[in-house]
Formats: structure tokens, sequence, C-alpha cells
């Protein structure tokens, strides 16, 4: 198989190939990430990753306008390769990620604000405009400077993943979103011409300039405004279905992480839902 249909899991000191199909690979990587202790900000980068489908670059080159197109909930404009820039395309992720974003961006004790110079909450990002929310990067490093892909990739993801003995690399994840987008597709529509017609509703959400060909490299049997419900939708909720159950039942991932079920998730602790969902903790 090829690479790019693959992440690897170290089993008995050997990498073992797993198809990109795992429908637990995105919450694998979240517990990964809880166990090296991520945060807010990675959560919801890695979230926008697996919902979105977005290239990491392009997450990491959101600002406050690109958010302020959706009044701060649950989609983004963002660039596209070779669009220089431009904002061509729209990322949409789940509600329950937008509502992690809005916490993430407004915290002050140990979040984007208690980096940011200036301090900026969602609600002053309501009195600004245009040129001055194009500015404002949604992620900051410690220091109060935009936090870059490659300082990500280091000190973030690849950290984590390789405690819990998996190989796979960010863009994975946009991998895991088409292919999960391409098996809905086949799999809830009602006829052929349905198929083809989600299928381009895909193209264009995803911006590929070359569509035939990037289909046909995923080896799965112009436009569609319906492409986000028909499809995006019933994604995030399969994908909340599956955490809600992972939250119930904390051994279904132990074994495959290698990790003790949380005790403090076990005593029953009272939490918001959503966010105990994305996190695994009690914020």
């Amino acid at each position: 198989m090829q690479r790019t249909a693959n992440y690897f899991r170290c089993v008995d000191e050997e990498w073992l190939p797993k198809t990109i199909d795992d429908p637990d690979f995105p919450h694998l990587v979240y517990n990964a990430g809880r166990q090296c202790g991520w945060g807010l900000r990675e959560m919801c980068i890695v979230r926008i990753l697996f919902e979105s489908g977005a290239r990491i670059s392009e997450v990491f080159e959101l600002t406050a306008k690109d958010w302020s197109v959706s009044q701060f909930l649950n989609s983004f404009d963002a660039c596209n390769k070779g669009s220089f820039g431009l904002r061509t395309k729209r990322l949409v992720v789940s509600s329950a990620t937008a509502k992690l974003c809005r916490r993430y961006f407004d915290d002050d004790r140990e979040r984007r604000r208690a980096h940011d110079p200036q301090h900026l909450t969602l609600a002053d990002l309501a009195k600004l405009d245009g040129p001055a929310l194009e500015k404002i990067k949604l992620f900051l490093s410690e220091r109060g400077s935009p936090l870059f892909s490659k300082s990500f990739r280091a000190y973030y993801w690849n950290p984590a993943l390789r405690s819990v003995g998996i190989q796979a690399n960010p863009h994975l994840a946009r991998h895991w979103f088409v292919t999960n987008a391409l098996r809905t597709i086949e799999r809830t529509s009602s006829n052929e011409n349905e198929v083809i017609r989600r299928k381009t509703g895909l193209v264009q959400y995803m911006a590929w300039r070359t569509a035939e060909r990037t289909l046909k490299a995923y080896e799965h049997v112009t436009r569609d405004e319906n492409f986000i419900a028909t499809t995006l939708t019933p994604i995030h909720a399969t994908m909340k279905r599956r955490e809600q159950a992972l939250k119930k039942d904390l051994g279904l991932l132990s074994e495959r992480l290698g990790i003790e079920p949380d005790a403090r998730s076990e005593a029953g602790i009272e939490r918001d839902e959503d966010l105990a969902i994305l996190t695994g903790v009690s914020l």
C-alpha cells in the first residue's frame, strides 16, 4: 500500500502499518496529546486538521479576520496551496471545536490571552475593522509571536505521537478527512448521480485544481452547496458519537494506547460535555 494510505504503530518493537480508514485514528492522536500535556491550543489545531481537511500550513495562517466571517463560530476563510495568501477556500469544523477555539482565545490564565501582548478577547475583536483583524493570528507561541507549523511539529505533534508508538505526520489528518468524506458519500448516497454530485462538492470544498487525478489517488469508488450538510455534518456527528463512546468506556482505547483509564472520569466528576469530550479534563 502507498505510504499516504497508512500510519504506523509500534507493536512489539516492530512498526506495523495501520490503514488510514481507522475510525479511531483522530482519537488516538487526541489521547496521545493529552498524555503529553497538550493544552487548548494544541487540541484546537489538531481538531481543525481532522475535521476540516485543511493543510497544516493553512491552519497556521488563520487570522481573526478569517474567523470573523462566521461571527467566530464554526467556519474560517483560508488560503489554499498556490493561492499566494488569498483566501480562496472555507474550512468548516464542528460546533464543539468552535466552542473550544473560543475558550482558547478568551482564556487569560495559560491560553492565548495570557501570551497576547494586546490581551485581546473575542469581544475586543468585534470592535476592530478588517485590516486590524487581518494582523491577528489565531495561534500564538508562549512568547506572544505567531506559532509556526515547524515548531508545532517539533515540540507538540512528534513528541506526543512518539510517546505512544505512533508514526504519522500531520498531513495524514487531511488524508483521513478525505477518505472519510468519500466513504460517507458512498455510504449515504442514494444513486450514482448523487455520488458524482457530492464528489464534485468535495472537490470544490477542498479547492483541488487537479480533481480527477487527486480523487484517483485515493482509489475510491462542479458545485454542491449542500456538501457541508450532506457530508461534513455526518462526519462530525460520527466523530462525536465515537468520542462519547470513548468517554463512557475508557478502556476502548487504553489497550491501543498503553495507558490507564483516567481515574477522574471514572469518578464521574461533572464537567462541560463538549469540552470534556475534546480535552479529557475538567476545564
